[in-house]
């Protein structure tokens, strides 16, 4: 446990480094097809712990995870765009699927984008197929800012809210460790609800 205290505090040392990751991971987990290999949720919940220290520390780390969500999705919108007339050309998408995609989100619009954000599967396939669907600018940044908002400040709450918990219970400094520990610990423990 004590390794990783120190990394904790190595990492607030160096917080702009940390805010990097934090984008970097966020924009890899909602790129299409890259967000499959690349385990963020559980290190963006880890992450909230050093977000924890402050308001503004955790400002600073919603603001770069949203800006990561919002550019990944974005991303795998435009290259669904770019790339929509050789869909049919991979094995996992016929025509007939994105024939039944594009009817989709005819159907439900920016709500199948929106809902997408929260369900790893879908998170890493559904811009990427609604920029191949055609489906609106404007209706997609809808839903996309929207989600990408509310997304990475849902992973970081419960490492803020264990700090806020633990700050007031912390009256000595000497209880300053386990207060950390415990932040820790409630972040994995919400790994099961994302």
């Amino acid at each position: 446990m004590s390794l990783i205290i120190s990394l904790i505090e190595s990492a607030q040392d160096h917080y702009p480094w940390v805010l990097l990751i934090v984008f970097l991971l966020t924009f890899t987990k909602s790129c299409a097809l890259v967000s499959l290999a690349i385990p963020g949720t559980s290190g963006l919940l880890l992450l909230g712990t050093f977000a924890s220290a402050s308001l503004g520390h955790f400002l600073l780390m919603w603001s770069s995870a949203s800006l990561g969500a919002i550019g990944g999705f974005w991303l795998s919108w435009r290259l669904g765009i770019r790339y929509r007339h050789r869909l049919t050309h991979l094995r996992w998408l016929t025509a007939e699927r994105l024939a039944r995609s594009r009817l989709f989100f005819q159907r439900y619009g920016p709500w199948a984008i929106f809902f997408s954000r929260f369900l790893s599967p879908l998170r890493a396939t559904l811009p990427f197929v609604s920029g191949a669907s055609s489906l609106p600018l404007w209706s997609f940044q809808l839903a996309n800012v929207s989600s990408g908002l509310l997304w990475p400040l849902l992973l970081l709450a419960p490492a803020l809210s264990a700090s806020v918990c633990g700050e007031k219970l912390c009256l000595s400094k000497r209880f300053r460790k386990s207060a950390i520990c415990s932040r820790i610990r409630i972040s994995t423990l919400s790994l099961n609800y994302f």
